[in-house]
């Protein structure tokens, strides 16, 4: 992700952990930028990394007018994009729709799809 696009993500680090990023990835036979891509990789099916993802794009449609529950979110997190499936409301009407989203992991969101749901 960080090898391939720099641009989306940027990684801060405290001065004693560049030290052990040196010595992990030099460990590995990787860069520095690999051994962050594998690290970001591991941590895409960490229930805590999820969780928070989850909160930043909820908080992100919420800023382009979905208003959406926690509890319906389906994430699907790869290399370098996120993947959210959920209902919710869409600019304080009382129509649900469903929502196809699309995230870089500095939480920049696309809709994908918008569909407006009936309700029998």
């Amino acid at each position: 992700m960080i090898s391939k696009y720099k641009e989306r993500v940027t990684v801060s680090l405290l001065k004693t952990n560049i030290k052990i990023l040196d010595f992990e990835s030099g460990c590995n036979n990787q860069t520095k930028s690999e051994f962050i891509d594998t690290l970001i990789t591991n941590y895409a099916n960490d229930y805590m990394f999820k969780r928070i993802a989850e909160i930043n794009i909820i908080k992100k449609l919420a800023d382009v007018g979905f208003y959406c529950t926690y509890v319906l979110l389906n994430v699907n997190i790869d290399h370098d994009k996120i993947i959210v499936k959920t209902n919710g409301y869409y600019d304080g009407s009382n129509d649900i729709v469903s929502i196809i989203a699309e995230s870089t992991f500095d939480f920049k969101v696309t809709i994908l799809q918008s569909i407006k749901r009936t309700e029998n």
